[in-house]
């Protein structure tokens, strides 16, 4: 199998938009998890409601589809790809496996230290860690890591074990269709919330091919581009209000949503990229990766303990919910900066080598499948 592509350059404005809206989306991803109606007590007001569940069971659909995209993206626009894919698995070890495996074995011990104190074992039993049971324990190393949104991570390096095959069937126009059917059936055909694997297939292999056949975008008028706005907004909404009514989410509205919303957002940034290309906020996009690997399962425990203090009525989870996830995030980014700043080489380690450069970009690394779009 052959298959050669030249390497891919990114434009400075366009890497900077990948970074900035990979940052925005890792922000959505960290308020989903803040969800906190489950520990109401009481009936909760319709627009704490809202607010919530439009992160929780809408906006949270766009973030992980849009890392997969970008990352199968600077793995398979290479040059060479059959004889650079060893190298670029190489790389993928320490970029994806080696991160993974460390937040997801430090959180066991974590968990298991915090089990061992009685007056705290009951704030942190998810799973009781036994290590006289290695079966569990590598259950949740790998299987179900308690820091949870590492999911993706793991996930991500498989598909680049298997890119070859899915780079051979893209190649073709068949193939393309077939893969292309196939994936978005199992995607449709469950619920993300219950199976969040059935999405890597489809997006991972939107990448790819783009990656391959290189479409041109063509100019998109303002009006098309608030049509898909519209459109996905409106089903985030009736999805969330879908769950609320019906106890369950339902794969088509989500789903749909997030195939309008994606397209949406990357032409829409174009329209206001001169208010959001700023140093400012470049240089909050390069600790994404961070934020979405050290988030939780720490939200849990601050979500928790302020609920424990503040109560469950209306305003309080409200306020839990924007507190606890402002305080993660902020708490996150310090951690990230005296890491890197102070032990550069456990930082490099935490991020599989993704350091902090510089806040404006010159060109994409094609090299480091990025979470500025991904944690991957």
């Amino acid at each position: 199998m052959s298959h050669t592509v030249d390497r891919p350059t990114v434009s400075s404005a366009t890497s900077d938009k990948i970074k900035i809206l990979g940052l925005i989306l890792t922000l959505f991803v960290v308020f989903h998890h803040a969800h906190n109606l489950q520990f109401a007590t009481a009936s909760v007001h319709p627009l704490v409601r809202g607010i919530e569940s439009f992160f929780h069971y809408g906006l949270r659909g766009l973030a992980v589809p849009f890392f997969f995209i970008c990352s199968a993206y600077f793995l398979c626009a290479r040059r060479n790809f059959t004889s650079a894919y060893p190298g670029e698995v190489r790389k993928r070890v320490g970029s994806l496996l080696v991160p993974f495996l460390v937040w997801s074995c430090g959180w066991v011990l974590v968990m298991f230290a915090m089990q061992s104190i009685p007056a705290l074992a009951p704030m942190f039993g998810r799973d009781v860690i036994s290590f006289a049971h290695p079966l569990d324990v590598l259950r949740l190393v790998t299987l179900d890591p308690i820091p949870h949104p590492l999911w993706y991570m793991r996930d991500l390096f498989l598909l680049a074990i298997l890119s070859p095959l899915i780079v051979w069937v893209l190649s073709s126009r068949v193939g393309s269709v077939l893969y292309a059917a196939g994936s978005l059936a199992l995607w449709y055909s469950v619920p993300s919330i219950q199976l969040r694997e059935a999405q890597d297939l489809f997006f991972f292999g939107v990448g790819a091919w783009i990656a391959i056949h290189r479409p041109q975008v063509p100019v998109v008028p303002m009006w098309a581009k608030l049509v898909l706005l519209g459109g996905s907004i409106g089903l985030l909404s009736y999805h969330c209000w879908w769950v609320d009514a019906r106890g369950e989410e339902q794969a088509f509205l989500l789903n749909t949503a997030v195939l309008l919303g994606l397209p949406a957002i990357w032409l829409l940034y174009d329209d206001v990229a001169g208010t959001l290309r700023t140093p400012r906020l470049l240089a909050w996009s390069e600790y994404a990766l961070f934020i979405y690997m050290a988030h939780e399962p720490a939200l849990t425990i601050v979500r928790k303990g302020m609920i424990g203090y503040t109560g469950s009525t209306s305003t309080a989870l409200l306020v839990v919910w924007a507190a606890s996830g402002t305080l993660v995030i902020a708490c996150a980014v310090a951690a990230a900066w005296i890491l890197r700043t102070f032990v550069p080489s456990a930082y490099a380690i935490l991020t599989g080598g993704r350091v902090p450069r510089r806040p404006v970009s010159a060109v994409a690394d094609p090299a480091v499948p990025a979470i500025t779009p991904s944690p991957a």
